[in-house]
């Protein structure tokens, strides 16, 4: 493993990783799950640092990661948490990693926290639950979770950062049926198509290739462009979302990305526009993550086809 846990005691190892991973820090706009004060950083991220920083407590367990990355392992940390430890071949996987984790979790998806750990090396918050892939056997089987509110938070997700690879390998299902989204290397960073109104950004080639994302989004007739469709959340909760995506400016800039920030908030923006839901559910603290207490699925315009989910 490198450098950043060869330090037994940790004394500059969280510090330092925490810099590495943050440095424009973590405040509480950027975030819709976390209250915490301006400049800390969020619980999850936070016992991944303390982890790390405590050191390795077993040998880890290796991941076949072929050749998608150099190395993909499962590790135990002698605090107790278990993480998955990823090194890449492309520095910008790493970016892309952690820029999508920071805005699936302002946007309240269930994915995972992620700390950089080095040029081409990170740390990954554990997902409890198995790849989809694994589980379902055909897409009919899939929609009640593509429906679900994790669901659509995820939809809304890949829509917003143009994600190519939401397969049945990248989002995983738990034994009590929650859904979580994994492995957001392979987004799609640039700046997107301008859209018609001002400050809006086109829906991208990426999403559409996603199912949790036709529900914001479909192709225009028959091979045509993407184009984003009428959905069920409120203006007033794409105004939350909003605002906590555009507090994370700084940290896209930092790493080089300025086009994919102003892309992502354009796609929000261009969203929000379709917006036709008859009440707020976010902006009155309804439960994020809750099946029962989300919007209502509104029918898709694809009928779900008798194959594996892939």
């Amino acid at each position: 493993m490198a450098g950043t846990t060869e330090d037994p005691c940790g004394r500059e190892t969280a510090e330092n990783l925490a810099r590495l991973s943050f440095p424009a820090g973590l405040g509480p706009a950027a975030r819709a799950r976390s209250a915490a004060s301006h400049g800390s950083v969020e619980p999850s991220h936070q016992r991944l640092v303390e982890a790390v920083a405590s050191g390795v407590a077993a040998p880890p367990i290796e991941f076949p990661g072929g050749t998608v990355a150099r190395l993909v392992e499962r590790v135990r940390f002698r605090n107790g948490t278990e993480a998955v430890h990823k090194v890449v071949y492309v520095e910008a996987e790493v970016h892309a990693e952690v820029l999508a984790s920071l805005v699936g979790r302002a946007l309240g998806a269930r994915v995972p926290a992620v700390l950089q750990a080095g040029r081409r090396e990170m740390y990954m918050e554990l997902m409890t639950g198995r790849p989809a892939v694994e589980v379902l056997w055909s897409l009919a089987q899939a929609r009640p979770f593509l429906e679900s509110w994790d669901g659509l938070l995820l939809g809304v997700l890949d829509a917003a950062i143009d994600n190519r690879d939401r397969n049945a390998g990248n989002w995983i299902i738990s034994d009590g049926g929650e859904i979580a989204g994994i492995d957001h290397a392979a987004v799609r960073t640039g700046e997107g198509r301008p859209g018609p109104v001002a400050g809006t950004t086109e829906p991208g080639e990426g999403a559409v290739r996603s199912p949790f994302a036709e529900r914001w989004l479909a192709r225009r007739g028959d091979g045509g462009d993407p184009e984003w469709i009428d959905n069920v959340v409120h203006p007033a909760d794409l105004d939350l979302w909003i605002r906590a995506v555009h507090s994370l400016q700084p940290h896209f800039d930092q790493r080089g990305y300025p086009e994919w920030w102003r892309a992502i908030t354009g796609r929000l923006r261009a969203i929000r526009t379709h917006a036709k839901g008859p009440q707020p559910w976010l902006a009155t603290r309804t439960r994020l993550n809750s099946r029962s207490q989300g919007p209502a699925a509104r029918p898709s315009r694809r009928s779900p086809s008798p194959r594996r989910a892939r």
